[in-house]
């Protein structure tokens, strides 16, 4: 899509496409139909109609096991292995999303990030207590939060879910592991994602005034604002904050089968650590300086994502996402080993 000799080619293709049809579809079938009585008419128009709802009801509701080569079909089939699950609670103010049984481990809190790993931190568990989710997506875990008018959201809805998390937090779940999972590149300079360039560098939240773009003042906003909300959750309670997960700007499994497909190979999906850090050097700042101020700890998914070169949105041919930035239930599983060491803390009363 952003090749102009594919597109260009691509208009050439469907006016010869339509120039063929024209002349050895549309005219011969108008002919024969202008010449058939209205009765042969109406039979030719019903079969027709009748062959391709068939076929498109099967397209729907059949698998082809086999269309296309093994390498495509595990490629393509990340894009649906994700957590359904998380469907029923997400953007609700709600304490039923729970993941496990028993008492209460750790309540996973932030946006759709939080809702894509929460049952690697499940396992991280082993399913000794249950897992609760606070999510809503594009909403970070900061105070004063609104939504930007650019994302068509209600702009108070961030700014509602989030008091709705600091009071229950403070009036019911004292010395309950918080784990904070948010996209804040993502909000503080917009997507990143290839397809959407005229939104790259324009918030998707505000606080006290609407900034159409990253400049000081919104900055400083944020960060007191993201600074404060994570004071208030670990006044009471142990708080890990998760480095942001590596975005990779295009769609992993849709990228990835379409090069195995038409046989540019099966290379896999990467950004380079030197790209991550560009765009993620003030979330650290930021989230540095939560730390030593609010005594929170940090959880940094970069050893089992990247290594010292790359950040991978796909390992051996098999996506970590199921779309260009949100882990899958099989990448999440890369995760579990840094999960773990919140339970371990909390076992033996660290914070």
């Amino acid at each position: 899509q952003s090749d102009w000799t594919w597109v260009a080619g691509a208009f050439v293709l469907s006016l010869l496409m339509a120039h063929l049809s024209y002349h050895w579809v549309e005219v011969p079938t108008r002919q024969y139909l202008s010449q058939a009585s209205l009765w042969r008419e109406i039979v030719a128009i019903a079969a027709f109609g009748v062959l391709i709802g068939l076929a498109a009801v099967t397209v729907k509701l059949k698998s082809f096991e086999g269309r296309v080569p093994e390498a495509v079909e595990i490629a393509a089939g990340e894009a649906k292995n994700l957590n359904h699950h998380v469907d029923e609670c997400h953007q609700c103010v709600d304490t039923s999303c729970n993941y496990g049984h028993g008492n209460l481990g750790a309540i996973v809190i932030g946006d759709s990030h939080a809702a894509s790993v929460v049952t690697s931190v499940n396992q991280a568990n082993n399913s000794q207590s249950r897992i609760m989710l606070w999510s809503f997506n594009g909403c970070p875990t900061a105070k004063n939060a609104k939504f930007s008018p650019i994302t068509g959201k209600p702009s108070l809805a961030c700014f509602n879910f989030n008091e709705w998390i600091f009071d229950q937090v403070r009036s019911s779940y004292n010395n309950v592991p918080l784990i904070i999972v948010n996209r804040l590149g993502f909000a503080v300079f917009g997507p990143n994602e290839v397809f959407e360039p005229t939104r790259h560098n324009h918030p998707t939240i505000y606080f006290s005034e609407i900034h159409e773009f990253v400049n000081a003042s919104f900055i400083n906003e944020f960060k007191k604002n993201y600074l404060d909300g994570m004071c208030i959750l670990s006044k009471k309670n142990p708080v890990y904050l998760v480095r942001p997960i590596p975005e990779m700007g295009i769609d992993v499994p849709k990228t990835l089968s379409r090069n195995i497909m038409f046989g540019r190979g099966n290379e896999d999906i990467k950004i380079t650590l030197a790209e991550y850090h560009e765009r993620q050097k003030l979330i650290y700042q930021i989230q540095d300086e939560a730390a030593e101020k609010c005594g929170v700890k940090i959880l940094d998914p970069l050893p089992y994502l990247c290594d010292d070169q790359y950040c991978y949105g796909s390992k051996n041919g098999r996506p970590l996402y199921y779309d260009d930035d949100h882990l899958s239930e099989y990448g999440n599983k890369f995760l579990v080993p840094m999960f773990e060491q919140v339970f371990k803390d909390h076992k033996i009363g660290v914070r």
